[in-house]
């Protein structure tokens, strides 16, 4: 299977932001903006690619580098 990635776009409504999804080799991309992550890695299961899942960690963890879930 194709490799895609994810990645977030500013959007006027909340939460402020979107996913979209786009080839890692290639110019394909997803034609829509999604609300929810789920809903786009689904997108692009459709449409052939694949997204490598990984764990937030450091600066990319919810609430910064020095969050801890409670």
């Amino acid at each position: 299977m194709k490799k895609a990635e994810i990645y977030s776009i500013p959007v006027k409504h909340q939460p402020g932001y979107a996913w979209k999804w786009r080839a890692l080799a290639g110019k394909a991309e997803s034609k829509a903006s999604f609300d929810f992550y789920f809903d786009c890695l689904g997108d692009a299961r459709e449409h052939g690619y694949d997204v490598e899942l990984t764990q937030a960690v450091g600066t990319n963890a919810p609430g910064g580098a020095r969050h801890k879930l409670a």
